[in-house]
């Protein structure tokens, strides 16, 4: 089955099966623990407020992580060949 969405990005609100949302309601669906959907996601970094996002997602790594620390993964790929692309002498 498809299912079809409107996104309205005047009024910051996506219909889906006649369900209409508000940006608030889904920022407080994510904060309860409640799966976003792609959609929803879509709308909020489309319309939202960028430091309501900020807010809450602070909020739910506060749930996640209590400490008063943020940890943040580096993506590195090191390549293991000896072969050198950059300024090699």
């Amino acid at each position: 089955m498809v299912k079809s969405y409107h996104l309205d990005t005047k009024n910051t609100r996506i219909t889906q099966n006649y369900e209409i949302m508000t940006n608030k309601e889904i920022l407080n669906k994510a904060e309860q623990g409640e799966r976003v959907s792609f959609e929803e996601g879509l709308q909020i970094l489309s319309s939202g407020e960028l430091l309501d996002l900020g807010e809450t997602a602070n909020e739910i790594r506060c749930k996640h992580n209590p400490d008063d620390q943020v940890t943040f993964v580096i993506d590195t790929n090191p390549n293991y060949t000896n072969v050198c692309e950059i300024d090699c002498t």
